[in-house]
């Protein structure tokens, strides 16, 4: 730790003291000093604090049921995401502490997930609130609450494969686009009409 001290702006001590949150996690001195570097590298290249960036990869890792050994991949994905949206790592890891177990549960991708949580955030929703209707919507299709996983399937979408397990959050995202694409704005006016009702009950439950 003290060589990663000695290459960034950070010191050996606050490394260190970030480094910990991965030792808490379980993580051998080996699987520590792996995933120190990508975060540290995930630090410099967003400006944001350090031991913050560990706390949001170590809980992300621990979310998607990824290894230390995939920090570099996890980081990676933050750091892109952060510079190509309207969003920052600080609000992808507040959307993840509601969205990324639920998400990791089915096995959808961090890829898939930044991408959505990264178009959400153009749109003016992120933080808490983008982690909240990530989180929502798939227990929803997964579940069938309120019949959501039905009205999904009427416009050509499918949550599950033929086996009975999760396809992929990019291509459940892709199904749900395309069925949208086919319906008059009349029905689309239909369907937010609909969840407004829900979001509404919902708050006054």
């Amino acid at each position: 730790f003290r060589e990663l001290g000695t290459q960034s702006a950070y010191s050996a001590t606050e490394i260190a003291n970030a480094a910990t949150s991965l030792a808490l996690a379980g993580y051998s001195l080996d699987e520590t000093k792996a995933a120190s570097e990508p975060i540290l590298q995930l630090t410099q290249a967003t400006c944001e604090n350090f031991e913050d960036m560990a706390n949001i990869v170590v809980d992300g890792l621990h979310e998607f049921g990824m290894e230390a050994t995939e920090a570099s991949r996890f980081a990676d994905v933050l750091a892109k995401t952060a510079i190509s949206t309207n969003t920052d790592v600080q609000e992808m890891g507040e959307a993840l502490k509601y969205a990324g177990a639920v998400a990791g549960s089915f096995g959808f991708q961090i890829e898939d997930l930044a991408t959505a949580l990264g178009a959400m955030a153009t749109q003016g929703v992120k933080g808490s609130m983008a982690g909240t209707a990530l989180r929502t919507t798939i227990t929803r299709l997964a579940t069938n609450v309120s019949h959501a996983r039905e009205a999904f399937e009427s416009i050509g979408g499918s949550f599950y494969d033929a086996e009975g397990n999760a396809r992929s959050f990019y291509d459940i995202v892709s199904d749900l686009r395309k069925g949208m694409k086919g319906l008059s704005d009349e029905e689309r006016s239909t369907i937010a009409r609909s969840e407004e009702r829900r979001v509404g009950k919902e708050c006054r439950s």
